[in-house]
Order: structure tokens, then sequence, then C-alpha cells
């Protein structure tokens, strides 16, 4: 006789409405959906085929993988491979958590350029320049066509610029040393060098090639 594995108990969910917990006779307990009990006509006392048992055993884990995408974007938004990899992180597989993350973007919950808009938008705010925002794409897994269009929202750097220069200015002074410390800074901020230089030597109204 071929081996079979024994659904003994199909129970309501506590947790999640619209869920239903799949009780085995080995101990196992799995979690899936009204649909899937219905697709799968999963009743209590039901044998499944090893093949039955591990379509159901691949339909739980997909529901499980949407279910943890959608609530990690609820959370916070992120791109398509920063929600892939936090999936993997928490345990989900590849395969299931590319999977979700695909259906969440087909339902329109996922853009990844309006996402690296926003995050231009969100730390040009701070006061960053487009060298320090770009690895922040590169950290939250943003894909590098959309970074120069992205870009594109950011303006004012040398107003930024000129306003750092006036605060660190205001309370450490105005020699070579503290100018140069005020230029580094800048830098770590994600403002190129031209840039810091060309707003230097204007608010300063002469050159500091040299000191850089």
């Amino acid at each position: 006789m071929d081996e079979v594995i024994l659904l003994e108990k199909v129970l309501p969910s506590k947790n999640k409405k619209d869920a239903f917990e799949l009780h085995f006779a080995s101990g196992e307990v799995l979690r899936c959906t009204a649909v899937q009990v219905a697709d799968f006509a999963l009743y209590g006392g039901k044998e499944l085929t090893p093949e039955e048992y591990e379509a159901v055993q691949a339909a739980s884990r997909l529901a499980r993988a949407k279910d943890r995408a959608a609530a990690l974007l609820a959370y916070r938004a992120m791109s398509k491979g920063e929600l892939e990899r936090k999936l993997i992180e928490k345990g989900e597989t590849p395969d299931d958590s590319s999977e979700a993350v695909e259906w969440l973007d087909r339902l329109g919950a996922l853009d990844d350029f309006e996402y690296a808009k926003s995050v231009v938008r969100h730390y040009s705010s701070k006061g960053w320049g487009a060298g320090r925002i770009k690895e922040e794409f590169y950290r939250r897994r943003i894909p590098h066509e959309y970074w120069e269009d992205a870009l594109e929202e950011l303006d004012g750097e040398d107003e930024k610029i000129a306003h750092f220069i006036e605060r660190r200015m205001a309370t450490r002074g105005n020699d070579p040393k503290e100018r140069k410390k005020t230029a580094d800074a800048l830098y770590r901020r994600g403002f190129s060098w031209d840039s810091i230089k060309r707003v230097m030597a204007a608010y300063y109204d002469e050159s500091y090639e040299d000191e850089y």
C-alpha cells in the first residue's frame, strides 16, 4: 500500500480571518487559506498522497510568504529587491520570496522608481548630497536604472552646502583647519568636491583649490 499522510483536523485559525489550521497525525500544523482548503478539498480524516501533501505544504509556505511580505510593506515602503532580501532573512525560501514580491508588484503595491524619488526627497531634507543618497539606493537595492532620473528630485545643493558652512563657521570659526573639517564633513554627506570647492570659494570670495 502506498504511503499516505493523515490530515486529522481542519480548524479555523484563531489569529487570522479566513485562514485555517491543518493538523496532521504527525503533529505538524500548517496554516492555509480558505481558498486552499477548497482547492485541495481538505477535510478532517483525509488521507493525502506524498505528492498532495507536498503541494499543500508548498501552498502553505507561499501563503505565509505573501502574508509576511504584505506586513513588511505595510510597516514601511521599500524596493522589490529590499523586500525580497528581508523575506529571505526571515526564513522564507528564495522562490517563495520572489513570488510573493511579484504578487505584490502585480497588485501595484510596489514601485521602485517612486520609492527612489521618495528616498531622494527624504535624505535631501536631511541635508545629504547625491553621493550619500546613491549609497542609500545601493543599500535599499533600488535598481541602478532609476538612480539618475530619481536624483532629478534633488535640488538646491549649493544652498544646502552654504547653509551647512554658515552653521559650522558660526560655532567653529574661520581658520583653514576648520574649513578643511567643514569640507570633509560635506563630502561625507555626499556632496562632490567640485560643488564643495565652488560654494566655499563663493562663500569666502576666494579660491581654496589648493586646500583640497
